[in-house]
């Protein structure tokens, strides 16, 4: 494989393309009849096969070659979609991720599984039968029903193909696999079209292109062919279409192989010299095309582009007739010249005319209506709409993000010296850079924030994977996947996340029989949602299964040597006593937990035995800058997050008096307990005789942590404590205040936990 930049673009873009494509699939299993998922998974692969095939990446290509033929005939109504094609196509989809990653050091692929799967989908296409007529849906639409000639099922295919050729079958076996290689592909007839350069086309001459066949017929029924139609098509490009990665040329010379056509390029939009820009088409083609092919096989050529053209089709004689004798009128040749015969057109029609005269008179069947809005607009908003994504490097963005943090330093430090030196225009200066600092802290962080579907939809192969192999029925209901969070956090959720799920469909959930004898449903129920709460990203993983078995899991515990609480398993407890080494034998909480913790998360459980089981994960939005609130506890400063932090109020010897010192106070006749910072990290020296109380939200409880002086709010630049500190209860890292001095950031979260007692009196007292 090659080892260039464009390949190293290619290998992104197939990851992000294989990564949809998982998804499209999983949905497909769900609804195998739906036109639209069909389409596109065909279009997924047969992007992949072209774009690998442009690259070198041969490998990949021989793959997909085989995945695409076998949609291309779901597509046709000629294959059903089974869970067994689904399973294979996953598999391959896996092995296809691996070849692309190998080279920069990933995993490398199982050769002797792929070489199996390409037999597989060879079997699967060497059994295809008549099609029946191909629906028109323009959404999602069931394929065609069975009757005579109907559809087989890909399993079926499978399954015939393993048991040898039938002694009908002309064709001979595919070959399998020897020594873990891959089978001889037949690569040479099944090569994609390149994407080449766009060539040059001749403006005043016709382009006559020969037949290579005529798709409506069916060599292996001997069916007749369609009577030939001659098709009148209008293909004007949006400008932008090179930036979508594809080649109007290669549209062209698809459209060729369908029969005989003639082409004439539109120069009407073609700039002057010294304004053109390479990146863009200003080319338009109006085409006639006589063949066999019906109107599917020739939207079918547009399939990918459709959202970046103008495509008219028309498929009347009479439109030709009318669209050639307009074009002549518009040039002042009708007058005076014969009619036009639209298959001998003469070269010297000027297309230019011909073009303004169809853009003024449309039939009235043209296709993509939505498409002609898009082609209205100006050229330079087309270009600028294909270039308003743009792919960067994760570590260019990281090093950004710490380039922002240090100004916000700076930007401090600026602050506490104009504040000291009492200047009014130093002060100014320092106001307008804060406010432009955090703007731009705001925007640098947006950037890095991430959606959570596309981990959500990572999940449903595991979750489907784990439930074929437990027996189990489930349907995975998903809830806030356009709720973003820190892409450092999002990449790290994907391993516990998956551990969690599995636990639940192997231990929660039940199967269809024992649910229909507890009077459940037979189908169970698996959600996955994300949401905002407070300062934190919540995600909830909850089912509707049995949940975890008290006495088996005292059991097991017993089994462990484990110390058990007498009281009942909930909570804290239940959570340490999944938390340990060998109580699952698939693996149990505590790598969950570590991950959790080291992203300055909880992880919460809550079972419900005999209606289910919930795993909630609370995790702070951003691992880089947060807008903080500093405190004193005597010399020391620190740094509480200000997202949780609700109102401060005073706490006099007075009120401490009129509580007995319960670490309680009374908040708008509401009971609030507080936890005392100055013992809780054993201050030195005297608290003051007035302190303050933080009021924060932590989870569902207000709680309120008391400092001796409530400074103000600071931009807080997050830095990780060193190895030494990294394990000390109720701190999560570190920032750098405006004068060089060290403030240590608080965990409200951590301190509640290991403070739970104070909540339990807030409880009692209420």
């Amino acid at each position: 494989m090659p080892s260039n930049g464009f390949a190293s673009t290619f290998r992104e873009e197939a990851l992000d393309l294989l990564a949809s494509l998982e998804a499209l699939l999983l949905d497909l299993e769900q609804s195998p009849r739906d036109r639209d998922l069909i389409d596109q998974v065909f279009r997924a692969m047969h992007t992949l096969k072209g774009s690998g095939s442009m690259f070198g990446f041969d490998d990949v290509v021989a793959v997909v070659h085989e995945i695409e033929t076998v949609f291309d005939l779901v597509r046709a109504g000629r294959l059903e979609v089974t869970p067994d094609l689904i399973a294979r196509t996953l598999q391959a989809r896996d092995q296809i991720r691996l070849l692309v990653d190998h080279e920069r050091g990933g995993e490398a692929p199982n050769m002797a599984l792929i070489g199996q799967l390409v037999v597989d989908f060879r079997t699967m296409a060497s059994r295809p039968v008549t099609p029946r007529a191909r629906p028109e849906a323009t959404g999602p639409a069931a394929l065609p029903p069975q009757a005579d000639g109907e559809p087989i099922s890909a399993s079926q295919a499978s399954a015939e193909g393993a048991a040898g050729p039938s002694p009908s079958s002309s064709s001979e076996p595919t070959p399998g696999p020897r020594d873990g290689a891959m089978p001889p592909l037949a690569s040479q007839a099944s090569q994609p079209l390149r994407q080449e350069a766009p060539t040059e086309v001749p403006p005043s001459d016709s382009v006559q292109a020969p037949a290579k066949g005529h798709p409506g017929i069916d060599e292996a029924t001997g069916e007749p062919p369609r009577s030939p139609t001659t098709w009148s098509i209008r293909f004007a490009p949006h400008p932008g279409i090179f930036l979508t990665g594809n080649n109007p040329v290669g549209i062209l010379k698809e459209l060729a192989e369908l029969g005989p056509c003639e082409v004439r390029p539109d120069l009407s939009r073609l700039p002057a010299l010294n304004t053109l820009d390479p990146e863009s088409c200003y080319l338009a083609w109006d085409i006639l095309l006589h063949t066999h092919a019906d109107l599917n096989a020739i939207r079918d050529v547009f399939l990918f582009v459709e959202d970046h053209a103008q495509i008219d089709i028309t498929p009347t004689e009479a439109a030709f007739q009318a669209g050639a004798s307009r074009a002549a009128t518009a040039t002042g040749s009708a007058a005076s010249g014969p009619t036009v015969d639209p298959r001998a057109a003469s070269p010297s029609d000027p297309p230019a005319g011909a073009a303004h005269a169809r853009a003024n008179e449309r039939p009235a069947s043209t296709m993509s209506p939505d498409s002609l809005t898009e082609a209205a607009r100006p050229p330079t908003e087309a270009v600028s709409e294909g270039r308003r994504d743009l792919r960067i490097s994760a570590e260019k963005l990281d090093r950004l993000v710490e380039l922002i943090g240090e100004l916000v330093t700076v930007q401090a430090r600026i602050s506490q010296v104009a504040a000291r030196r009492n200047d009014a225009e130093l002060t100014s200066l320092a106001e307008e850079l804060e406010r432009l600092s955090a703007d731009l802290r705001d925007r640098a962080l947006k950037i890095r924030m991430l959606p959570i579907g596309a981990t959500f939809e990572a999940l449903r192969a595991t979750i489907s994977e784990t439930a074929r192999g437990q027996g189990k029925d489930l349907r995975v209901v998903m809830q806030g996947t356009e709720t973003e969070l820190d892409k450092d956090v999002i990449e790290r959720l994907g391993a516990p996340l998956g551990q969690l799920v599995r636990l639940a469909v192997i231990h929660s959930l039940e199967n269809p029989a024992r649910r229909t004898a507890g009077g459940k449903a037979a189908q169970a129920m698996l959600s996955l949602t994300a949401r905002h709460f407070g300062g934190n990203f919540c995600i909830e993983v909850r089912d509707d299964g049995q949940g975890f078995d008290p006495a088996a899991l005292r059991a097991r515990a017993q089994a462990l040597g484990l110390p058990l609480p007498a009281d009942e398993l909930a909570g804290q407890e239940l959570l340490r006593l999944l938390c340990q080494p060998g109580f699952f034998a698939e693996g149990g909480l505590g790598e969950v937990k570590a991950v959790i913790d080291d992203l300055r998360g909880t992880l919460e459980i809550e079972n419900r035995p005999g209606q289910g089981l919930t795993f909630l994960l609370r995790l702070p939005l951003t691992l880089a800058i947060i807008e903080g609130l500093v405190v004193a506890l005597g010399s020391w400063h620190f740094v509480l997050p200000l997202a949780a932090v609700e109102e401060c109020i005073e706490l006099t010897r007075e009120t401490e008096a009129r509580t007995y010192r319960k670490n309680v106070v009374m908040v708008r006749d509401q009971i609030v307990p507080y936890i005392p910072l100055r013992e809780k990290f054993a201050v030195d020296g005297q608290a003051p005789a007035i302190q303050q109380i933080v009021i924060a939200s932590v989870g569902q409880h207000r709680v309120g942590f008391v400092v001796d002086q409530v400074i103000g709010e600071f931009q807080t630049v997050i830095k990780p404590l060193g190895s030494f500190y990294k394990n000390v209860k109720g701190i999560s890292g570190a920032t750098i205040m405006g004068d060089g001095s060290v403030a240590l950031i608080i965990d409200l979260t951590k301190i509640v936990q290991e403070e739970s007692h104070v909540l339990d009196l807030a409880q009692q007292g209420g």
